[in-house]
């Protein structure tokens, strides 16, 4: 089972590209908690008996809310063996103190920290509410964590004007000891030349990482993706306790399938997952079909375009890795 709590929607940054941007400033609260560990405790006894469960913190910037993080893993560790539990948050790095990254530490947290590479590219787009960047903050966080980690997950996202820099950005990120993810930023609409930088740019990334383990389904022919379990044995949980199947669908309340006093609508669970397949007559005759992010998911493609068969663009951003 895995539960992802959004433990407010605040941030401390502006982010040019954040799809969060229209979410409200709320965060959870102590009851909400509580109440969000009674409902993981209700289902983890029900699915999975002495399993491992997964909980990951995410927002916002989840530090902003780091008491309440404290909080959640108190409680569960008090009814769930400690090895069963295994924690995960994604941030920013701006707010990282010794304290903090002692204690996600001591708790055995896997960290990921948004990093876009350089300088240059970082700040860019990362940016503070007074429009000056975050690189300098970022990477002192990183310095911070490297104390009591090692080869931290870094995860970059790429946009028009950073794409000329990705090889560059890879490889920095890599000398500093981390361990990169990138992705496009799925928002906006990638033109063909835009596309072809990138493509340009995969040329040499793909040569330094191709011998690199942890990279082997990045690129096509990559292995078959399995079947969405969002609402099944995957949550994300509000900072107001409503329960959606994925990340995309957060606060959309169309695909909204429960709440932590009610718990899960399984009419609501099965609406979205009887949505016939994604496949359009495009798909029909890929052969990357069955290994693509596309027809994987009927509701990416829903939230980003409104219709479920059709995202062209990350379809073209897809091809790029063939």
């Amino acid at each position: 089972m895995n539960v992802c709590l959004w433990m407010t929607n605040q941030c401390n940054l502006r982010c040019k590209y954040c799809y969060e941007k229209s979410k409200s400033d709320t965060a959870m609260s102590s009851s909400t908690v509580e109440q969000v560990v009674a409902f993981i405790l209700k289902e983890y006894y029900c699915q999975t008996g002495k399993k491992k469960v997964g909980i990951q913190f995410h927002g916002g910037e989840p530090l902003l809310n780091f008491e309440n993080i404290k909080y959640v893993v108190e409680l569960l560790k008090e009814y769930i063996e400690e090895d069963l539990l295994l924690f995960s948050m994604t941030t920013n790095g701006t707010l990282i103190t010794d304290d903090i990254a002692g204690f996600l530490f001591d708790n055995q947290f896997e960290v990921s920290i948004s990093l876009d590479g350089l300088k240059e590219s970082h700040d860019y787009n990362r940016i503070f509410k007074d429009h000056s960047g975050s690189f300098i903050t970022t990477l002192r966080g990183l310095e911070t964590l490297n104390k009591y980690f090692s080869n931290i997950h870094v995860r970059m996202t790429v946009t028009p004007e950073t794409v000329g820099n990705l090889y560059k950005n890879i490889t920095f990120l890599l000398s500093i000891g981390t361990r990169p993810r990138w992705c496009l930023d799925f928002s906006h609409n990638w033109t063909e030349p835009e596309l072809d930088a990138y493509k340009e740019q995969l040329i040499p990334v793909r040569q330094l990482l191709e011998n690199d383990e942890r990279y082997r389904n990045v690129f096509f022919p990559r292995k078959h993706y399995k079947m969405c379990d969002g609402g099944i044995s995957s949550y994300h949980i509000s900072p107001k306790g409503y329960i959606y199947p994925c990340t995309y669908c957060v606060d959309n309340p169309k695909y909204l399938i429960g709440d932590i006093t009610n718990g899960i609508d399984q009419n609501a669970v099965k609406r979205i997952h009887n949505l016939p397949p994604t496949y359009n007559m495009k798909c029909l005759k890929c052969s990357k079909a069955d290994r693509c992010v596309v027809t994987r998911c009927t509701l990416v493609n829903e939230v980003m375009t409104g219709n479920p068969y059709e995202n062209n663009n990350l379809c073209n951003i897809e091809r790029c890795l063939i």
